[in-house]
């Protein structure tokens, strides 16, 4: 990574290698070079870089965000979710109401009907996937909030949008 700083007094350049578990860092400030070693917990980064791209660079696009909590146009499926019964032991904890299985997952006859030209949604082993909200051009997940750019369920959510990475995010993420 090189970048530039230009910082009132002085004008310089910053070159980052990552050796190991850190970074060496090479700052070179008025013709003279430096070099600073820094610890960076990468797992922290890691979950830092996310945050910021899930909420503000969504598949690679600025002011994106809930690219795959959101089915659009594309052919693709929330699902399957193979905790759905831990998912919906922690939902109902948190909501504090016994939450049933129709209110957050689609099962295949009625997903097939909802999208039947969608090829993911025609194949029984992608269920039971995330119920999306119909009457959104969007049809984002109905736990995901469009217009906070956030999902409500995050600290919970299921393993399958926990593993979720797109190739925008995986690319990042093999660079750290």
């Amino acid at each position: 990574m090189v970048g530039t700083c230009h910082g009132g007094q002085f004008a310089g350049a910053l070159d980052c290698d990552g050796t190991g578990d850190g970074f060496l860092v090479r700052i070179t400030l008025r013709g003279e070079t430096g070099t600073l070693a820094m610890t960076i917990d990468r797992e922290a980064l890691k979950s830092t870089l996310t945050e910021y791209t899930c909420g503000q660079r969504c598949m690679g696009h600025a002011a994106n965000h809930g690219g795959c909590c959101t089915v659009e146009t594309r052919d693709f499926i929330i699902g399957p979710i193979a905790d759905s019964a831990a998912f919906l032991a922690r939902l109902s904890e948190k909501t504090g109401r016994a939450v049933p299985h129709a209110e957050v997952f689609v099962d295949h006859a009625e997903g097939r009907a909802l999208f039947p030209d969608r090829a993911t949604w025609q194949r029984r082993e992608n269920y039971p996937a995330l119920r999306v909200v119909m009457d959104t051009p969007r049809h984002a997940c109905r736990l995901y909030d469009d217009e906070a750019g956030a999902c409500t369920v995050y600290e919970i959510r299921p393993e399958v949008c926990r593993r979720f990475l797109c190739d925008p995010l995986r690319h990042l993420l093999s660079l750290v």
